[in-house]
């Protein structure tokens, strides 16, 4: 940070009104008030990307608030990369912002496909009422935002930099929650390892509205501790032995 400050000059850049704050992933968010604050922050993180491009140990992002849609009905000639043109050119972003899934059959012989963009293009693209994509007039479904998810151990409620858990799950597909392939090509019924770990209900996929905030450790010690016997030891267990080291 240091180093940041000394070598770029905010106020070369029209700055003036900066915030800063610990984001839940653990890194350090800078953010800028005022008039043209996205064009500012876009100053901003290219000029830290260019300091810090030999840096390994340092990563700069330019956050944006995004929004998810399920885009429906669509004729099976429409391709991913036509939509997410048609999304970037409506909503005048880049096309590395937009992120466009596979297209999925939905019935009547139309598609659908998950769509995600930054919120101004978004909702240029509601109020005009759908996309145009080739033929087709893709209709927009508001989809609900994800919870904070852990990609360590697929809880929710909390990143992998500050996960307490002492089983690595990051390999596992996160609609059946098992290895060896990724939720995109799933096509198994939803089971979530998180909650049947906790014996609860687990038929939805992990990070689903059936899931609670949880992170390991802090849930596992209470119940060590609430088995503790008369002699006063805990019995071992994989997490609270990764408590006491």
């Amino acid at each position: 940070m240091g180093e940041a400050r000394s070598k770029v000059p905010l106020a070369e850049l029209g700055i003036v009104d900066t915030r800063l704050r610990r984001a839940q992933t653990g890194g350090l968010l800078i953010e800028i008030q005022g008039e043209d604050a996205g064009t500012k922050a876009d100053s901003l993180a290219e000029r830290l990307s260019s300091l810090f491009k030999e840096r390994e140990d340092v990563r700069v992002i330019r956050p944006i608030r995004r929004m998810e849609f399920r885009l429906v009905d669509l004729d099976e000639s429409v391709t991913a990369d036509e939509i997410k043109e048609a999304v970037a050119a409506r909503g005048r972003v880049p096309l590395s912002d937009v992120r466009v899934g596979p297209l999925r059959p939905r019935g009547g012989g139309l598609n659908s496909v998950w769509l995600q963009c930054p919120e101004p293009c978004a909702e240029t693209i509601r109020k005009d009422g759908g996309l145009q994509v080739g033929w087709s007039r893709g209709r927009l479904i508001p989809l609900a935002r994800r919870r904070l998810q852990c990609y360590r151990c697929l809880a929710v409620g909390h990143t992998r930099v500050n996960c307490r858990s002492a089983v690595d799950r990051s390999n596992r597909c996160f609609k059946c929650g098992k290895e060896g392939h990724k939720m995109i090509d799933c096509r198994a019924s939803p089971h979530c390892p998180v909650c049947a770990a906790r014996n609860l209900p687990a038929g939805h996929r992990a990070g689903g509205d059936g899931c609670a905030p949880y992170n390991g450790l802090v849930r596992a010690t209470v119940a060590a501790a609430a088995t503790v016997p008369e002699s006063g030891s805990v019995p071992p267990s994989e997490d609270a032995m990764v408590v006491d080291g």
